[in-house]
């Protein structure tokens, strides 16, 4: 079988998508024949290059081509002929919906994601910033690859319970966590720092629960006990009592996990995070807010500690960590995290996974 693996991301990237092209590409490249089709270079319609900056201009929203319909027929003709260039048997879009959405390829296609549009609505702030025009456009573009897919491979249950309210029939969304998005190493079983050692990485500090985190760390350190807290990532200024390392190259996040002890990620709003699953891959416990995928990566009690979004997060957060510092608590949830990696949070599992979909739907195809 071989595979057209269509993505606006080059796989060569180590960066794109949150660091997860290239281990995907690469992992799916061991287990099959794979073709890379690179959609990056097809520059969106005019008409919506004209919008974007029009809409820019005279309101406070924003306009997407990515996501528009114009922009998407464009994609879908060039990505017909590279596809057919390819020779393959089947199709895997990784976050290209607007690839293949009106691409009419004969080959099946499995969608790769982490969401739905429609899922991001009212819950990622910067969806809310769409103008509604583009919010139109973005889910008509959606609802038509729904009916290009043959199946979708998503990252965590929440995203295909999301696919399951707009209409996807049960036996075509299946939940396919991701691996991590930096190589884990192997690791003898870990011990805790003798000050519980917290990290934070916060690339949108607001939505990545940074105040949260720095208050719960802050009331825990206020009540005694011995535990620190270091941020990577954008941040705003803080406190003296807070390693602030500011923005990071993702090869040095290795070095970060191994000399922690706790990520702690308690996002207001969150798909999954890649950060969950590197912390799987390094033994890292991880305390997070129960929001959008987060409970496929994190084993509430098994691999890290599940805390309640909204008013209650900095109380439950205070709680988690205080339990933490109880280093029989903290091994086993280490444990647990290195477990859930080695039989799940992997991208060879995940490999193996994509190709059983793949021959399910080569085989729908041939017999239909």
């Amino acid at each position: 079988m071989r595979i057209a693996f269509v993505s606006p991301w080059d796989v060569t990237d180590a960066d794109a998508w949150s660091g997860t092209i290239a281990p995907m590409y690469a992992a799916l490249s061991r287990h099959a024949d794979v073709a890379p089709v690179w959609t990056g270079d097809i520059p969106p319609a005019p008409a919506d290059r004209l919008l974007e900056r029009g809409i820019g201009r005279l309101t406070e929203r924003t306009y997407s081509p990515h996501h528009a319909v114009l922009s998407s027929r464009r994609r879908g003709k060039a990505v017909a002929e590279r596809v057919v260039a390819t020779g393959a048997d089947l199709v895997v879009a990784v976050a290209a919906s607007t690839d293949i959405v009106y691409s009419r390829l004969p080959q099946p296609v499995i969608q790769v994601g982490d969401t739905t549009f429609a899922a991001l609505l009212s819950f990622y702030p910067i969806v809310d910033q769409l103008h509604p025009l583009a919010v139109r456009q973005a889910l008509r573009v959606d609802r038509d690859a729904r009916r290009a897919t043959h199946s979708f491979a998503m990252m965590t249950d929440w995203a295909v319970r999301a696919l399951l309210r707009e209409g996807v029939p049960a036996d075509r969304a299946h939940t396919v966590p991701f691996g991590p998005s930096v190589q884990p190493r192997t690791l003898a079983p870990r011990e805790p720092h003798d000050k519980l050692s917290l990290l934070l990485v916060a690339s949108d500090w607001a939505r990545k629960g940074g105040p949260a985190a720095l208050a719960a760390v802050q009331q825990a350190r206020a009540a005694g006990h011995r535990v620190s807290l270091t941020a990577v990532g954008n941040l705003p200024p803080l406190p003296d009592w807070v390693d602030a390392r500011g923005r990071v190259p993702r090869h040095t996040l290795p070095d970060l996990y191994l000399q922690h002890d706790v990520l702690l990620e308690l996002a207001t709003a969150n798909t999954a995070g890649m950060t969950l699953t590197d912390a799987a891959a390094y033994g890292l416990p991880v305390i997070a807010t129960d929001v959008g995928g987060v409970s496929t990566i994190v084993r509430d009690g098994e691999t890290g500690l599940l805390v309640r979004p909204g008013e209650p997060c900095v109380d439950d957060a205070v709680g988690a960590i205080t339990s933490l510092v109880d280093g029989d608590r903290w091994r086993s949830l280490s444990a647990g995290a290195r477990a859930h990696h080695e039989a799940s949070l992997n991208w060879d599992a995940w490999a193996t996974r994509l190709l059983e979909l793949a021959v399910d739907a080569t085989g729908s195809a041939r017999t239909a």
